[in-house]
């Protein structure tokens, strides 16, 4: 992987988002908020992360 590639991928928005659920496991996380944080619709952050994480987003949140 080249450097812009890797700095890339630390700055994806799932990347953010994974980061983010880490750091605010205390909170009140919902996939409307982390998908906001995403920059991207629910829909469409719901199924970017299931096909990249292998699970859905809540699952993911309890898992934690």
């Amino acid at each position: 992987m080249t450097k812009t590639a890797a700095i890339h991928v630390l700055h994806s928005p799932l990347e953010r988002v994974l980061r983010h659920i880490e750091a605010h496991l205390d909170s009140p996380l919902s996939v409307a908020m982390l998908a906001e944080s995403a920059g991207l619709s629910p829909f469409h952050f719901s199924r970017l992360f299931t096909a990249q994480v292998g699970e859905s987003v809540m699952s993911h949140v309890r898992r934690k």
